[in-house]
């Protein structure tokens, strides 16, 4: 026995149980698919897929392909990927990809800790990644927030800020005018 005590009382049905390790195969010919399905009463299904002809692994909704895993590890979400991870947005659903990264923010204080970070890294051998730039959502000032362009090999430094109410400064912060270029502006 595994030693659950209990089962999810809506997915009770078909219980693969072992004290060590336990698993589920299905099996399919060379060229064919291997799936698991979901489906309601009304005919609405889901399913995950294996491809053996073309090794993807597929995660379908009722509205149509969601999810694809290429054999090389390209991830496609909305399409079939080209490149590592491939968004495609649709009419029906949104007409622009939007790749969301989301922090929780509870400071309302001005301070400058960032918020949501898009990290630039590159990995040389066994080693760890290294930062190479970084793009930062930060609050600059109190209930204002905007970006910062971090640069350089290891320990990025901002190189530019976008504040909240549009200003824009190139080796500064703190951009007192629309374009601020170092301390003293433009």
């Amino acid at each position: 026995a595994s030693g659950w005590s209990t089962l999810d009382a809506n997915a009770d049905d078909l219980i693969l149980e072992n004290s060590g390790h336990a698993g589920m195969t299905i099996l399919s010919g060379t060229s064919f698919v291997s799936k698991l399905s979901f489906m309601d009463g009304l005919g609405r299904a889901a399913s995950i897929s294996y491809a053996s002809g073309s090794d993807d692994l597929n995660f379908d909704l009722v509205t149509g392909r969601a999810m694809t895993i290429k054999q090389g590890g390209n991830v496609g979400i909305g399409v079939t990927p080209r490149s590592q991870l491939h968004l495609k947005g649709t009419a029906a659903t949104s007409a622009t990809p939007r790749l969301e990264i989301e922090t929780q923010y509870s400071a309302g204080d001005g301070s400058v800790t960032p918020g949501a970070r898009l990290a630039f890294t590159q990995t040389t051998g066994a080693s760890t990644g290294a930062d190479l730039a970084y793009i930062d959502t930060a609050e600059l000032e109190t209930n204002s927030f905007g970006l910062l362009f971090s640069t350089g090999v290891t320990t990025p430094t901002v190189k530019m800020t976008i504040m909240g109410n549009g200003n824009v400064g190139i080796g500064t912060t703190n951009p007192g005018q629309l374009l601020q270029i170092g301390s003293r502006g433009t």
